[in-house]
């Protein structure tokens, strides 16, 4: 749905090992259809100093576990 405080905080080079860690801090419902909610991310970078290097909060449009899934048919031509 979208990125935001997408922030660059320190350089990453060339042989730079990093690691990502991930954390859902919310979720909450979408007004427009009880089929779908939202899940928001925060991913924090870091490197291998242990020295956070990137960090942002993803904000995603899901469909509910257990939703019914509609299936299009394409066709070429």
């Amino acid at each position: 749905y979208g990125i935001d405080r997408l922030r660059f905080i320190r350089p990453v080079f060339a042989g730079d090992s990093i690691y990502v860690v991930g954390t859902v801090t919310e979720i909450a419902d979408y007004e427009k259809n009880p089929e779908l909610g939202f899940v928001v991310m925060r991913y924090d970078t870091y490197n291998q100093d242990d020295e956070l290097v990137f960090t942002c909060i993803h904000r995603m449009l899901l469909m509910r576990r257990g939703a019914a899934v509609v299936q299009e048919e394409v066709v070429a031509g």
